[in-house]
C-alpha cells in the first residue's frame, strides 16, 4: 500500500512539477502555508537534500547521484502527501474510493506513527496517536459505541489501522489481511493465557465484533 501511495504521489508530483530534484526540493511546490506546515516541510527537504548530497549504504541512490546528478522523487515521499498543494492530493485520493483528500491525509498521519512504533520496536498493542482518523461510515457499521460524537474505538488506536486499511486497501488484499491477522490473534491468546480475548481487545481498541469487519462495505 505504502509503494503505491508513493507512485502515485510521484506520478503526479511529476507531472505538475517535472522530474528534476531541484522541484521536490523547492518550498513553493507544498502548501507552505501555516507554521506547522512549514517546518515540516523544511524538515522533509533537509531529509531529501541529505539523500541528494550525502554518502549512503543504498547502492542505487549512490549511482543516481553519480551518473545523473539527480536523485529521483521516489526515494521518500511517506510523509510528502500531506504537505502537497491540494489539487495533488485530490489526484492521489480518487485512486481510492469513499475517501477524500482529507480523510486520507487523516488515515496517512495516523499510519505513519505507528509504522514508527513498529520502526522502533516499541509496544505496539496499546499505543494510541495524538492523531485520528475521521468518522467513517464503517464505524457505524460495526455499532461502535460513542462518547458525545466522537466513537470510542477505531480513531486513533491499533484498530484505527485496521479501519484505514479498509478504505486503502482492494478487497481481496485485506480479506487475506483480516485473515492473517485473525490467525496472529489467535496464535497469541494459544499461547498466552495471562490475558484474555475480551482484555486484549480493550488494550487494541477492537470491538468485540470486529472479525464482521469484511461484511460491510465501506
Amino acid at each position: 500500500m505504502e509503494n503505491e501511495i508513493k507512485s502515485q504521489v510521484s506520478y503526479y508530483f511529476t507531472e505538475k512539477y517535472g522530474e528534476n530534484q531541484k522541484e521536490y526540493l523547492d518550498t513553493a511546490n507544498y502548501n507552505y502555508v501555516g507554521e506547522k506546515n512549514q517546518r515540516d516541510i523544511n524538515r522533509l527537504i533537509k531529509i531529501l537534500e541529505g539523500y541528494v548530497t550525502k554518502p549512503t549504504d543504498y547502492h542505487y541512490i549512490t549511482h543516481a547521484q553519480k551518473k545523473y546528478g539527480n536523485v529521483p522523487l521516489w526515494v521518500n515521499i511517506s510523509k510528502m502527501y500531506m504537505l502537497l498543494p491540494q489539487d495533488i492530493q485530490i489526484k492521489v485520493s480518487r485512486n481510492y474510493l469513499c475517501i477524500n483528500e482529507s480523510q486520507m491525509t487523516s488515515m496517512l498521519a495516523v499510519m505513519v506513527k505507528f509504522r514508527n512504533v513498529c520502526a522502533h520496536g516499541e509496544r505496539l498493542f496499546t499505543y494510541r496517536t495524538v492523531d485520528s482518523i475521521p468518522n467513517l461510515p464503517i464505524h457505524k457499521k460495526l455499532g461502535i459505541a460513542q462518547k458525545g460524537t466522537q466513537y470510542i474505538n477505531g480513531k486513533n488506536d491499533l484498530f484505527s489501522v485496521v479501519i484505514a486499511l479498509r478504505y486503502l486497501l482492494n478487497d481481496g488484499r485485506y480479506r487475506e489481511f483480516i485473515k492473517e491477522l485473525k490467525s496472529l490473534i489467535d496464535k497469541y491468546l494459544k499461547k498466552h493465557d495471562s490475558i484474555g480475548e475480551q482484555e486484549l481487545y480493550e488494550k487494541m481498541g477492537f470491538p468485540e465484533n470486529w472479525r464482521n469487519i469484511t461484511r460491510y462495505r465501506k
